[in-house]
């Protein structure tokens, strides 16, 4: 049996992901308004995480639409406007052509097979249809990015995290690069015309910020693969709690296109 892809999971994950969804819901909102989502429209949230972009979605559509929030480990509640499905996009099948607007964030790159979840995505969208979807990118040019524009006093440590995270991920059976090939299997899966976006995006250190939660969660996992040292891991600690530099999140590719008839 094959192990769990997703190397963050814990009972704490909610935490990073309300933190994330801090940082990138105002972007995310931007891209998706780019698609004249509206009242009227039905929308599905695949890996909705906390939710708030599946709760923004379902106040966007109403009263005549309707939203469907998808996770593997559902962390909500129906009485939110929307309703909530326990499911696996690379196991469970999603209803085809049924929606107006498929939304994906943060997900495909926790995935074994990231090419068969995003096939699903793309047919659950309804002809003229929109699909976006959001992949961080932890290939080795993109680290760089992301430590370039970082603190340059963490430049060293920052590197050393994200390349063995990068790597414990790829040896859980993660896709860790997919941002990097993002557009080219959105063309593969048949959207000739595709806006896709990279961003990074700045945040203070602090014991509860991204990366300080995200080394608490990765720690043990990381020492036992010897990816990094315990001595490593206390000085990279120590810097990201940090509240006086500043750090940017991994790469974020944004793709989105509309489906042909």
């Amino acid at each position: 049996m094959p192990q769990e892809p997703y190397i963050l999971k814990s009972e704490n994950d909610a935490h990073r992901l309300e933190y994330l969804a801090g940082i990138y819901d105002q972007y995310t909102k931007q891209i998706l308004r780019a698609t004249a989502v509206c009242p009227g429209w039905n929308c599905l949230e695949a890996g909705a995480g906390t939710g708030t972009i599946a709760h923004w979605l379902a106040r966007t559509v109403a009263p005549a639409g309707s939203t469907t929030a998808t996770d593997i480990n559902p962390m909500l509640s129906d009485d939110t406007g929307y309703t909530v499905i326990r499911h696996n996009l690379e196991v469970d099948p999603l209803p085809e052509s049924r929606y107006d607007l498929v939304h994906c964030r943060a997900v495909l790159e926790h995935l074994h097979d990231p090419r068969t979840a995003l096939s699903s995505l793309t047919h659950a969208a309804k002809p003229h249809g929109w699909l976006v979807v959001a992949v961080h990118d932890l290939s080795a040019p993109a680290i760089r990015c992301t430590v370039r524009r970082s603190d340059p006093a963490a430049a060293a440590v920052l590197e050393s995290f994200l390349q063995a995270s990068s790597r414990a991920m790829q040896s859980a059976g993660a896709s860790p690069a997919y941002g990097g090939i993002l557009l080219s299997e959105f063309i593969a899966n048949g959207f000739p015309d595709v806006t896709v976006e990279s961003r990074t995006f700045r945040f203070p250190g602090g014991t509860q910020s991204l990366y300080a939660q995200s080394l608490k969660q990765l720690e043990d996992r990381l020492t036992a693969d010897q990816l990094v040292t315990r001595k490593e891991t206390q000085r990279a600690y120590e810097m990201f709690i940090d509240e006086t530099r500043q750090f940017s999140t991994p790469v974020l590719v944004t793709a989105r296109a509309r489906r042909e008839s």
